[in-house]
């Protein structure tokens, strides 16, 4: 078994024990049919049951107007019942319960005490109960949340499908207004379906865990690290699918960033963005200390990494790793008129891209200034096993344009050969020796730096090995450290 397949199966196992325990501790259940819901799929109003606000008040001491809807009602009720039991499971049987557009509130719990706790809202399964929010709000706001915005809660969500009022489907277009789950420090999501929001699931804070989820049908944005909260880290997401969005399946505002996020055996892709930066000052990096293992960006339009803010040093990549992965490319998702890269970002700084089967963006085609375009491309590593990069019709771009500097970065293929990735200002020829041109290299000059290892256009960016043998179609290369170049 290798070493890739181990380490996920070793998740998959921590993940079953502990969703074990988590229902062994839980004894207490509140059906929420017995706190009155109905989940026929039809709004049932107060005003159909109660002739006042007083009466309904009397059975429902949370309802707000006769416009709210008996399942709401029901379900907080149940939940606000679990709180104050000291935690327990709300039990959503199979239907479809009707949420006009009011917010589900999840109890905060104090960090340290007993995760007896935990408050889990559980379903007959995704396919089975639908929790579905009929009506927009008027400015934005959130489905499911905790009271407040930044808290602690041992809140559980299972076996649900949390569905928004979208009905708009015009790419690069909010559908609505209103957002699905704001996951707050501890929370956890397992085979949790949520859709056609405008943010299916919003990231607060720290340690939150997603399991066989599916987000972003329908919606805007499937992860939403959004403007307000901050990002401390600690997310695993797990045998998800993150994708069919309208804009990005994770999108990021200036003032927060994807930090310690550990994505594993997860698909994404069908939209025209997999990860979005927003537009505006940024205060932190966009993604940093980020891991992504197995994981098929698939039918991407635009962008796999995209930030609004080019021209400025925190819209970075940096200390990341993305370890077996594909990025594949479909015209069918890109917003129209917009430009296409694989990548553009203003520096990708410190990360490794790992084989055995890398593949950068097959069928990407139409590409408007670069493959890669950044300002900075720095001390990263490409490391081990097959890696592909096709660019198609748009051959005639270069594949990395880093505009003020492209050093320190190692490629190693096969284990075979080491050396850096610099933008060559000539054209060079496979097995040519290239020589120091400022943060570049060319094929003549009085400081050598290594071999090409491909053929490179003027502007593009060409491996040049320092140590290892270098295969050309015309000869074998071996390159000693100090560039001493010996032909075989």
């Amino acid at each position: 078994m290798s070493n890739d397949r181990a380490s996920i199966d070793h998740i998959s196992a921590l993940v079953t024990v502990s969703t074990s325990n988590t229902i062994e501790r839980l004894s207490k259940r509140f059906d929420v049919r017995l706190f009155g819901a109905i989940g026929d799929g039809q709004p049932h109003p107060l005003s159909s049951r109660f002739g006042s606000l007083v009466d309904a008040r009397r059975i429902f001491p949370h309802a707000e107007t006769l416009a709210d809807t008996l399942d709401w009602c029901a379900i907080q009720g149940a939940v606000n019942e679990a709180k104050a039991a000291g935690g327990g499971q709300v039990y959503v049987p199979a239907g479809t319960y009707v949420m006009g557009s009011r917010t589900l509130l999840m109890p905060d719990t104090p960090q340290g005490e007993d995760a007896d706790d935990a408050v889990v809202l559980a379903g007959d399964g995704a396919r089975n109960t639908v929790l579905r929010w009929s009506a927009d709000t008027e400015s934005r706001a959130w489905a499911v949340r905790l009271g407040k915005r930044h808290s602690y809660s041992r809140v559980v969500l299972r076996d649900l499908h949390l569905k928004g009022p979208a009905a708009s489907s015009v790419r690069g277009r909010p559908p609505c207004r209103l957002s699905g789950v704001a996951c707050s420090s501890g929370w956890r999501l397992e085979r949790v379906n949520v859709d056609h929001f405008y943010a299916d699931v919003g990231i607060w804070d720290d340690h939150t865990v997603h399991i066989d989820c599916e987000y972003g049908r329908g919606s805007f944005y499937g992860l939403y690290f959004d403007e307000g909260s901050i990002d401390f880290g600690d997310h695993l997401f797990f045998h998800c699918n993150i994708g069919g969005t309208l804009k990005a399946c994770v999108a990021v505002s200036p003032t927060n960033q994807v930090e310690h996020c550990l994505f594993v055996d997860c698909h994404m892709g069908w939209s025209p963005y997999v990860f979005y930066r927003e537009r505006g000052k940024p205060t932190r990096a966009f993604i940093t200390n980020t891991r992504i293992i197995k994981t098929q960006a698939e039918s991407v339009g635009n962008a796999w990494a995209w930030g609004e803010n080019f021209d400025d040093r925190l819209d970075l990549i940096d200390k990341c790793c993305f370890e077996d992965i594909q990025f594949l490319r479909s015209a069918e998702h890109v917003i129209p008129g917009a430009p296409v890269a694989f990548c553009r970002v203003n520096s990708v700084w410190n990360s490794r891209i790992v084989g055995p089967h890398t593949i950068f963006g097959r069928y990407y085609d139409q590409v408007t200034d670069a493959y890669f375009d950044t300002r900075v491309f720095q001390g990263n590593a490409f490391v081990g096993g097959y890696f592909e990069a096709v660019v198609n019709s748009s051959a005639d771009k270069p594949f990395l344009r880093a505009s003020q500097a492209c050093i320190f970065n190692i490629l190693r293929e096969g284990e075979q050969f080491e050396g850096e990735l610099r933008t060559v200002g000539t054209p060079v020829k496979a097995g040519a020796l290239l020589h120091a041109d400022g943060l570049g290299a060319r094929d003549t000059g009085s400081a050598p730096l290594g071999v090409a290892a491909v053929e490179g256009r003027a502007g593009g960016a060409v491996p040049i090995v320092t140590r290892g043998l270098v295969t050309t179609q015309s000869s074998k290369r071996l390159v000693q450290p100090a560039v001493q170049v010996v032909s075989a």
